[in-house]
């Protein structure tokens, strides 16, 4: 089968891709890596190096995409927004927003990493993917490389990376869903995922009758509308525009000076502060730019919107490149919102901190925050008005009232939390709920159905129905749904943490794999294998050994490590305390503190889980170049 025959498709010139390329890695990864430096210059209030990473990149990547898509010379059918808007809202779920906020708000510019990461990945995908894999006709990555080579065995491997990596993506979705309905409803973290959990199971039943999909981008606008409404509420609370995005240069400045006052006035100390626009204080060079690309390249091969999106079975190959410019769009412009928030909800509490706030009479609104999850107080989570006022009374250095370092964020809470803080009206905050849980069910059910149809297209070996349910469906949706269930809700795993590993899963298995396929004719079924196989099997093993099993990772791979020789000492000496130890509740507090300084020790040359996707990647790639080298190619092999 060839695919040169295909009519009205986007056939980019190489001049075109390789300029296309050149400004991704300007945008994407030289300007945002160049903030220090950057950051010297100041344009209306903004450091122009933080200014680049929470906008300015961005928006350039976004026009990119849609530039290169208009000039990629295709037979548009004029499709309309509607299919790029369910595109978008399925590429944003919870990492997007709740995500990138609580990353901004712990790590500062370094959280920067996962915004820049997933609309950097969304024009890659226009760029690379989109222009070529709807030429084949299948419904699913698993399927692109059976119809490519004739081979059971990439498919199989494809399908085994998606399903691994669905784990920790619908994992990320459910925590995500569990925080905002916890904030809509007075229920604890358990009870809100087995809610989350139900409402997902029954959206694919229905979605499986009736698939509603003319009202599926209401999801989008929906999501939109209430971010907006939250961050305009929040902006004009602090004396700002109710579309701060162009001005809230000043209100960093603002914050800068808010932080000398709070320590003036002894309501705040150095370690409680985090300046938002220093790069690379919480992430060394090397973890941001594996963390940036393990969600760009993650997001550029995610087979669920490839399968749900570029596919021949979803859009004809010449809307196929212009979809996806579009949906790059949207999704910037959601996340272009992230930093404003961030800035804006710290610059209001904080504002309410310097007035004063009597740990004797703590306000509902923090209370509420403390409930949910977003902030800890004084050491306390979930606690009664009374009971963190006692917690507080007895911190040391207290004098009546609540300092900034009595209060911790939370990353993933405090998107939920973030207008309680701050201030807004509670309808506001619950429309901002609303579209935070819309958006993560909406991602969730992709997810589910990108794994659902993959594994029907393997079992038919031809084109089918992915919302069509038979035994073996349901068997591996509601498989797939309790396993994510269970890591979400007892893996200690924060939403940026899984959606980051589920993200570098494909980017160390399935990019390498999939652009040498789309692009090399020389690659061959066994290169296919050899790549997927090579890059998954080493990420796979990194993850899943820093984050359950460190001390074993550590015993086998500790020449790796950049543990330092007291830190590796401290575990010893926790070992020889736990070994110690009769009272089993002392046992297992030490337990618990031998695996989370294992886990800190048990790294590769300092990197973090997701950023193994800088040596994963590369591996993957060689050893789909050196297999492909040394076994037949076919001519009967289909590529360009």
């Amino acid at each position: 089968m060839s695919v040169d025959g295909i009519s009205g498709a986007s056939r980019p010139t190489r001049r075109l891709m390789v300029i296309g390329l050149i400004a991704w890695i300007v945008l994407a990864l030289a300007l945002p890596l160049a903030a220090l430096t950057l950051n010297l210059a100041r344009i209306a209030g903004f450091p122009l190096g933080y200014w680049i990473g929470a906008q300015g990149s961005l928006m350039g990547l976004a026009i990119l995409a849609l530039v290169f898509s208009r000039r990629a010379r295709a037979q548009s059918t004029g499709e309309g927004m509607r299919p790029a808007l369910v595109y978008g809202v399925e590429a944003l779920g919870a990492l997007a927003v709740i995500g990138a906020a609580g990353a901004l708000v712990t790590l500062g510019y370094d959280g920067l990493s996962l915004a820049i990461g997933l609309v950097a990945g969304m024009a890659l995908m226009t760029i690379i993917v989109a222009p070529r894999f709807v030429l084949y006709p299948v419904q699913s990555i698993g399927g692109f490389f059976a119809a490519r080579y004739g081979s059971a065995w990439a498919r199989r491997l494809a399908l085994t990376v998606l399903v691994s990596a669905a784990v920790f993506l619908l994992a990320a979705e459910i925590r995500g869903g569990a925080l905002a309905m916890q904030a809509l409803l007075p229920a604890g973290y358990g009870v809100a995922i087995a809610a989350v959990v139900v409402v997902i199971i029954l959206a694919a039943l229905v979605r499986s009758v009736i698939a509603p999909r003319r009202s599926a981008g209401l999801a989008y606008l929906a999501l939109f509308g209430a971010l907006m409404a939250a961050l305009a509420g929040i902006a004009t609370n602090n004396g700002d525009l109710a579309v701060p995005h162009a001005t809230f240069g000043g209100a960093l400045e603002a914050l800068a000076n808010l932080d000398q006052r709070l320590i003036t006035g002894k309501l705040a100390d150095v370690a409680s502060l985090r300046p938002m626009t220093s790069p690379f204080l919480q992430l060394s060079m090397l973890n941001f730019v594996g963390l940036l690309l393990a969600v760009a390249l993650g997001i550029a091969a995610a087979p669920h919107l490839i399968g749900r999106h570029l596919s021949r079975a979803a859009v004809s190959p010449g809307d196929a490149v212009a979809r996806a410019g579009r949906a790059t769009l949207l999704v910037a412009i959601v996340v272009a919102c992230v930093a404003p928030l961030a800035v804006h909800t710290k610059l209001g509490f904080g504002n309410r901190i310097a007035v004063g706030i009597e740990i004797a009479a703590i306000p509902p609104e923090i209370v509420q925050a403390n409930r949910v999850g977003g902030v800890g107080v004084c050491g306390r989570h979930g606690e009664a008005a009374g009971e963190l006022s006692g917690a507080c009374a007895k911190m040391p250095g207290q004098r009546g009232f609540l300092r900034l370092q009595d209060l911790t964020y939370q990353g993933d809470g405090f998107m939920v939390s973030a207008p309680l803080l701050a201030g807004v009206s509670h309808w506001a905050a619950y429309a901002l709920y609303a579209g935070l849980l819309l958006a993560t069910l909406v991602t969730a059910h992709a997810l589910l159905a990108g794994v659902l149809g993959a594994d029907a297209e393997a079992r038919s070996r031809g084109s089918v129905d992915p919302a069509a349910m038979d035994p073996r469906s349901v068997v591996v949706g509601l498989t797939l749904i309790v396993a994510a269930a269970l890591l979400a809700g007892f893996s200690g795993l924060d939403l940026a943490s899984l959606a980051g590993d589920g993200l570098a899963l494909i980017a160390s298995g399935l990019f390498p794999a999939l652009v040498l396929s789309l692009y090399w004719r020389r690659m061959t079924a066994a290169g296919a294998v050899a790549g997927i196989a090579a890059g998954f099997a080493l990420a796979f093993i990194y993850i899943v050994g820093v984050h359950f099993f460190p001390l074993q990772l550590l015993a086998w791979t500790g020449g790796l490590s950049s543990a330092t020789p007291s830190q590796l000492q401290k575990l010893d000496a926790l070992s020889a305390a736990i070994a110690r130890a009769a009272d089993p509740i002392a046992r297992d507090a030490l337990q618990a503190t031998l695996m989370r300084q294992a886990s800190l020790s048990a790294n590769w040359f300092g990197l973090k889980p997701p950023a193994i996707v800088l040596i994963a990647a590369p591996v993957s790639l060689a050893a789909a170049a050196i297999a492909s080298f040394v076994t037949p190619s076919s001519a009967a092999q289909n590529t360009r």
